[in-house]
């Protein structure tokens, strides 16, 4: 029977094993822990919106394929109040008994594609934001008026449809889309005074804007 001796040199490798052994599974993990904390300071120091782990605030993640349509009705709606509001205090400056119906302008003008401008500026040189039009015709933009003809509607929100429906159809899509050009078709009798019709609608044009 053979006795096993063990000499330092064998204790001192065991031992260096073992410390080598102790050290992987210590260091590694701190080292993986400090490797991230790193890489997201470098992230949020270039990139300071980005605070996953630097910041005390939720954090907040936006999904650019999913844009928010409700942010998108918002400003919408907010642009559109704004239009009226507009068209609301300029008629009430004139005293036109079209202010109740900014809301129908800005509707016709986005239902047929128009400037929400052009009405109320015809409006204002056919019949003075029809305070001078014929009794109960409700006719402020002289539409269909010409000899003996009278085009009457029964209430202002028809009249302002159809009249932005008619400018749709007999002049955008025509390509006649500014005041000189609406002018040749609209009031072509203008032409002789220098294009006066234009001219004013031109000036209405302006103050609205």
């Amino acid at each position: 029977m053979f006795m096993q001796y063990v000499t330092i040199k064998d204790v001192y490798m065991r031992l260096q094993k073992l410390f080598t052994l102790i050290s992987f599974f210590t260091i590694t993990p701190l080292f993986i822990v400090f490797s991230i904390v790193f890489l997201s300071y470098i992230n949020y120091k270039n990139d300071p919106s980005n605070r996953s782990l630097f910041s005390d605030k939720p954090y907040h993640v936006s999904f650019a394929a999913l844009p928010s349509t409700y942010n998108t009705i918002q400003v919408y709606a907010q642009e559109a109040d704004g239009r009226v509001a507009k068209l609301q205090q300029f008629f009430n400056r004139y005293g036109s008994p079209l202010e109740p119906y900014a809301q129908d302008i800005v509707d016709a003008a986005d239902k047929y594609g128009l400037d929400y401008e052009i009405l109320p500026a015809i409006a204002g040189q056919e019949s003075g934001w029809c305070k001078h039009v014929i009794e109960n015709s409700h006719n402020c933009w002289g539409w269909g008026i010409y000899g003996s003809k009278v085009t009457s509607f029964p209430d202002y929100p028809t009249a302002i449809d159809t009249v932005s429906k008619g400018l749709e159809q007999h002049y955008v899509k025509q390509g006649l889309t500014t005041p000189q050009e609406i002018m040749q078709r609209y009031n072509p009798t203008s032409n002789a005074n220098g294009g006066s019709w234009a001219n004013g609608v031109n000036y209405f044009l302006n103050e609205l804007q």
